[in-house]
């Protein structure tokens, strides 16, 4: 079963203001969605972890994915969108992002891999508590 990126973009949206990482990784998973222009559909339930590599555009990982530019490029963007600037800001800004990326990344497989076309968001709501009480905010 498949479905189609929109509705994921979607969904996300309804349920961003429950998810553990906050403003700046639904922002990414939008992002990321919006950025993978060749991928219309995405795979659901147990073929949920094959959508990674479609959304990476090439890269190996998140952090390449940061790195290559897929993403923000510029120091001041990214502190942005995180919201805080790190301590050693020019070599882990990019690392940072990358992290962002991944978390965002496992918002869009959760919502994959639960993925039932008969499903609305307050399902997805449900669904958010079952996420352990530390990963939330």
């Amino acid at each position: 079963m498949q479905i189609e990126k929109e509705k994921v973009i979607k969904i996300i949206n309804e349920i961003a203001y429950r998810y553990t990482g906050g403003p700046a990784v639904t922002d990414y998973a939008v992002d990321i969605l919006e950025n993978a222009e060749d991928v219309e559909l995405l795979p659901t339930g147990f073929y949920a972890c094959k959508a990674q590599k479609m959304l990476l555009i090439g890269a190996d990982n998140w952090e390449h994915y940061s790195e290559g530019g897929c993403s923000l490029v510029t120091n001041f963007d990214i502190y942005e969108r995180l919201g805080f600037v790190p301590r050693d800001e020019d070599a882990k800004v990019l690392r940072y992002q990358g992290m962002a990326l991944r978390q965002a990344y496992n918002m869009i497989e959760f919502i994959l891999y639960h993925y039932h076309p008969n499903m609305r968001s307050y399902d997805y709501e449900n669904l958010l508590d079952e996420i352990p009480q530390s990963r939330r905010r």
